[in-house]
């Protein structure tokens, strides 16, 4: 590992959305860093993009949901035979963005990341193709869906949301969704499809604004990770669409002793909660410091932790294979560990209010 690509230029603003003046309690995350976040975004009438960071996540907040619910409407949804063309080629490219939760590979995880949506407005400014990026493809869908249904309200949809994603947030797995529209005509679940598109997307910009770094001053003085990206990977499991949320930091280099090299070299840390059947809730948090690595792992259910201690011989051969320095290797049962507290207040409180 070497550097996190920056998610969009300097230059690139924020698209703004209309809110619904509701404000959004948000579990867990850390308090300090929510705190600062809230801090910066507050001096957005001082900073134009500030401004429009803010207005994009307080309309954001209210109206985001995960990915698991949208890929179960849209497979629902492709598979009827009285949708347009136009309409199920962009669900299958979308549904073709899923990562087979059977073959995850390092290489299958960098290619989640080069398409996760964060760098779409990087590619469009770089003049790359969109082609095989899950905000395009989210895009692609919603034009495609407004092109048929025209300009009618979304269907609301009732289907509980993921906690919103914020900088300090824990990580947060989304279980395999039970389509709602099953029973409903194809233009109403067309509609239920599109509300859930708009409410993917709400949380995409979430979980880019997110991943934007601090500026550098404020990242050194605060002791925050100097780059950092969180992104939702579509996991296709044989019970549907499970989603793992991902996250990467990289701290800056520190200052070495002279005894040891690792205590020089950059902190990469890397967390992720999925929730895929028969396993259920597992969340992991990796450390590599230099060439040592360290892993904890917690389960939420007694027979699944025990499984994982099971294998930690193979996951320190795994290790060594690759060259790696096995660090602290550890498996608990229960909750994560609760972060500090909730998100500043007035984090995610539309201004509008």
């Amino acid at each position: 590992m070497s550097a996190i690509p920056p998610v969009v230029p300097a230059s690139v603003a924020v698209q703004r959305g209309e809110g619904t003046g509701n404000a959004v309690s948000t579990p867990g995350g850390d308090a300090s860093a929510t705190a600062r976040q809230a801090a910066q975004i507050a001096q957005g009438s001082a900073d134009p993009l500030l401004a429009a960071l803010h207005d994009a996540l307080a309309a954001a907040a209210p109206r985001q949901n995960g990915l698991a619910p949208l890929f179960a409407e849209v497979a629902l949804l492709s598979a009827r035979a009285d949708v347009p063309p136009q309409v199920r080629a962009a669900a299958q490219a979308l549904l073709a963005l899923q990562l087979n939760a059977s073959a995850i590979a390092p290489e299958t995880v960098a290619k989640a990341l080069a398409q996760s949506g964060l760098y779409l407005e990087a590619k469009l400014a770089a003049g790359a193709s969109p082609a095989g990026d899950l905000k395009a493809a989210l895009l692609n869908l919603r034009s495609a869906l407004n092109t048929w249904l025209g300009d009618a309200a979304p269907r609301a949809t009732e289907q509980a949301a993921p906690p919103p994603p914020y900088r300090g947030a824990p990580p947060a797995a989304q279980p395999v969704s039970i389509p709602q529209a099953a029973a409903m005509t194809t233009p109403d679940a067309a509609q239920m499809v599109r509300a859930a598109v708009e409410a993917a997307l709400a949380r995409h910009t979430m979980l880019q604004a997110a991943s934007l770094p601090e500026p550098a001053a404020l990242a050194m003085r605060n002791g925050e990770p100097q780059q950092r990206l969180v992104f939702d990977i579509p996991l296709l499991t044989p019970q549907g669409t499970a989603v793992l949320q991902l996250q990467i930091e990289r701290d800056a280099p520190r200052k070495g002793n002279g005894q040891d090299d690792n205590a020089a070299a950059p902190v990469w840390r890397l967390a992720f909660s999925v929730d895929v059947a028969p396993a259920g809730p597992v969340h992991a948090r990796l450390a590599q410091i230099g060439t040592r690595t360290h892993v904890s792992l917690t389960a939420e259910r007694a027979d699944s932790a025990q499984a994982l201690r099971g294998n930690l011989g193979e996951l320190k051969a795994m290790l060594t294979a690759a060259a790696l320095e096995p660090g602290d290797l550890v498996c608990h049962v229960g909750q994560p560990a609760a972060a500090a507290a909730n998100a500043a207040p007035g984090l995610f409180l539309d201004r509008a209010t």
